[in-house]
C-alpha cells in the first residue's frame, strides 16, 4: 500500500463537498443578492445532485482507458474555476452554469475517489484505506458548515463559492499522488465496459447496486426531513444544528473502528448492523408527531443512530464495491455504482413529495426507512459479489 493514493483520493473527495455543506449556508443570503425565488434556489443545488448523476459513469470508463489521474486533475481544476465565476459575474445564468460543471465534476471525484484506491490499495488493506476516505470527507462534512457560515457573516456569499477555488491544489496534489497510467487492461475499451455493466446488473452486482443506493436514499431523507420533524417536536435551529453535529462526530469515530470490525465479525454482519443502525431509527418517526420532551429526545436519538449506521455503511459498502468491481473496468463499475448512489439522493425527496400527498410526513420518513430494512435481503447478494474470484479480462478468474 502506497500512502500517496490514499492521501489525493481522501483529499480530492472531501474537497468537492464544498459545493454541497460549503454552499448551505450560503443560500438565504445568495438569494436575497440575486433576487432568486424559491424554486431558482431549487434548481441551484438539483442541477448540481443530476450533473453528478450523468457524468461518473463516462468518467470512469476514461479513467479505465487513459487512467484515473488525468481525469481526476482535470475535473478538480474545472471544479476550482468555475467557483470563482459566480463571483466575477454574480448573475442567475452563470451561477446555474457552474453549478451544473461543479455539480459533474463533483461525480467525477467521488466515483474516481473509491475506483483509485480500488486500484492501487492491496485487497487486504481495502477496509483501512475506505475508511480513511470515508473520515476526512465526514470530518470535512462536519467542519464545512461552520466555516462557510463564518466566511459569510464576515465577507458575504461570495467567501462560500470561492471556498470551491481549494481544488485547483489538490488537483496538483492528485498529479504528484495519483499513480499515472492505465490499469493493465487485456480487452478493449468496449468490451471493458460492457463487463462492468454485466458484473454490475448480474444478480450479485445488483446487491452492491441496492445497498448504495438505499444508503444515499436514507442519508437525503435525514438530511432533509429529520430537521423538520425536529422542529415540529419543539426543537430550536441550535439544537437541531447540534443534534447533526453530534451525528456527524460519532459518524467519523465509527468510521474509523470499521476496519477492525469489517475483520472482527466479517462484511455480513457490518452491513446487516449498519443497515439496521441507519434504517431503523426511521420507523419511530411518527412519534416525533407528539411536542414532548420524549418526542424531542426520540427525534435526537434518530439523528444520532442514523448517523453512526450511515457511516459505518459507507465504508462497508465502498469496500464491497471496491471487491466486486471486476480488473480492467474498476472505474466504469464503480462510475456505475455512484450514478446509482447519486440516484438515491434524487429519489429521496421525490419518494416523499409523493407520499405525503397520502400520509403524514412522519409516515412517509417511516417508509423510506422500511425501503431501507428491506435492503437487508440484497446483503447475501452484495457480500458474494465481494467475495467472488476476481476476474481479468481476457484470463478468466484467479484468486482475490
Amino acid at each position: 500500500m502506497r500512502p500517496r493514493p490514499e492521501l489525493a483520493a481522501a483529499t480530492a473527495g472531501a474537497v468537492v463537498l464544498t459545493g454541497v455543506q460549503g454552499i448551505v449556508p450560503a443560500l438565504p443570503e445568495l438569494q436575497r443578492a440575486l433576487g432568486l425565488d424559491d424554486p431558482a434556489v431549487s434548481l441551484v443545488m438539483l442541477v448540481y445532485v443530476l450533473a453528478g448523476a450523468v457524468s461518473a459513469i463516462p468518467a470512469g470508463a476514461l479513467a479505465d482507458r487513459i487512467g484515473a489521474r488525468p481525469v481526476m486533475v482535470v475535473a478538480l481544476v474545472a471544479f476550482g474555476l468555475v467557483s470563482i465565476t459566480p463571483v466575477v459575474v454574480p448573475e442567475t445564468w452563470m451561477l446555474v452554469l457552474a453549478r451544473t460543471v461543479q455539480g459533474a465534476s463533483f461525480g467525477v471525484v467521488l466515483s474516481l475517489s473509491v475506483s483509485v484506491l480500488a486500484d492501487s490499495v492491496d485487497r487486504s488493506r481495502q477496509a483501512a484505506a475506505q475508511s480513511r476516505r470515508v473520515v476526512v470527507m465526514s470530518s470535512t462534512e462536519a467542519a464545512l458548515p461552520l466555516v462557510a457560515g463564518v466566511l459569510v457573516v464576515a465577507a458575504g456569499w461570495q467567501s462560500a463559492l470561492l471556498l470551491g477555488a481549494l481544488a485547483l491544489p489538490v488537483a496538483a496534489l492528485c498529479w504528484w499522488g495519483l499513480p499515472a497510467g492505465a490499469p493493465v487492461r487485456h480487452l478493449s475499451g468496449r468490451a471493458s465496459f460492457h463487463l462492468a455493466v454485466r458484473a454490475a446488473t448480474s444478480r450479485d452486482g445488483l446487491g452492491v447496486q441496492a445497498l448504495g443506493f438505499v444508503r444515499f436514499l436514507l442519508k437525503f431523507a435525514a438530511l432533509s426531513f429529520l430537521p423538520i420533524l425536529a422542529d415540529r417536536a419543539g426543537l430550536g435551529a441550535a439544537a437541531i444544528g447540534l443534534a447533526f453535529s453530534a451525528g456527524a462526530v460519532l459518524g467519523i469515530g465509527i468510521a474509523a473502528l470499521a476496519p477492525a470490525l469489517l475483520r472482527r465479525i466479517g462484511v455480513t454482519a457490518v452491513l446487516v448492523g449498519s443497515l439496521l443502525l441507519a434504517a431503523g431509527p426511521f420507523l419511530a418517526a411518527p412519534l416525533a408527531n407528539d411536542a414532548s420532551m420524549v418526542a424531542v429526545i426520540l427525534v435526537v436519538i434518530i439523528v444520532l443512530i442514523s448517523s453512526i449506521g450511515d457511516a459505518l455503511l459507507g465504508v462497508a459498502t465502498n469496500v464491497v464495491a471496491a471487491a466486486a468491481a471486476p480488473a480492467g473496468a474498476r472505474g466504469s463499475f464503480i462510475g456505475i455504482t455512484s450514478t446509482v448512489r447519486n440516484t438515491g439522493k434524487v429519489m429521496a425527496p421525490a419518494l416523499v413529495a409523493i407520499l405525503v400527498l397520502a400520509i403524514p410526513l412522519s409516515f412517509s420518513v417511516a417508509m423510506l426507512g422500511t425501503l431501507g430494512l428491506a435492503a437487508l435481503l440484497a446483503v447475501p447478494r452484495a457480500v458474494r459479489a465481494a467475495d467472488a474470484p476476481e476476474q481479468h479480462p481476457g484470463r478468466g478468474s484467479s484468486s482475490p
